[in-house]
């Protein structure tokens, strides 16, 4: 069940801790066919093994296709309220660290990591790490900025001067 954070202070006081990880979901064959239809690639995700034609995506998911799922697994983690979610998302460091197999499953842990709050806009600053049930370490890590606007009357008070909360100190 995802976390509600409520409003500002709902985020603020969330600011350096886990929120916590998404349901296990399983990536299909299905997913990747769709994956690789949806960027018009299907030729593209073939390679030739030993002789024979093979595609990459019968074997294993493409790493934008687990990135692609960021964002959906985002919502099983936590919920906004009195804030309204501007669509606004900038990945500002991924690294792809291993395969995600088809018909194992992933899910994603997220930590708040910084709140920053200036002119209405509130950005939400997440550590993200997707595991997978066939690997020992995670298959992505991520860094995501997520843009929101407060919409509360209590929101639009302006804070001090270039407030954030849970930024990391003197780096």
């Amino acid at each position: 069940m995802p976390i509600m954070l409520k409003g500002l202070e709902g985020i603020r006081a969330h600011a350096g801790f886990p929120l916590g990880k998404s349901q296990w979901i399983c990536v299909t064959q299905e997913m990747c066919a769709a994956f690789w239809l949806a960027v018009d690639e299907q030729d593209s995700g073939s390679v030739q093994a030993a002789g024979s034609h093979v595609r990459r995506s019968d074997q294993a998911a493409h790493g934008f296709h687990a990135l692609g799922l960021l964002i959906p697994l985002l919502e099983d983690v936590f919920v906004l309220e009195d804030v309204v979610v501007a669509h606004t998302y900038a990945l500002r460091d991924v690294r792809f660290r291993g395969s995600v197999p088809i018909n194992s499953s992933v899910r994603l842990s997220v930590k708040l990591d910084a709140v920053e709050h200036k002119d209405g806009l509130v950005a939400l600053h997440l550590d993200c790490s997707m595991e997978c049930d066939a690997n020992r370490t995670p298959v992505l890590w991520a860094k995501l900025s997520l843009q929101c606007e407060a919409t509360g009357p209590h929101l639009l008070v302006s804070p001090p001067e270039h407030e954030s909360a849970g930024a990391p100190q003197g780096t």
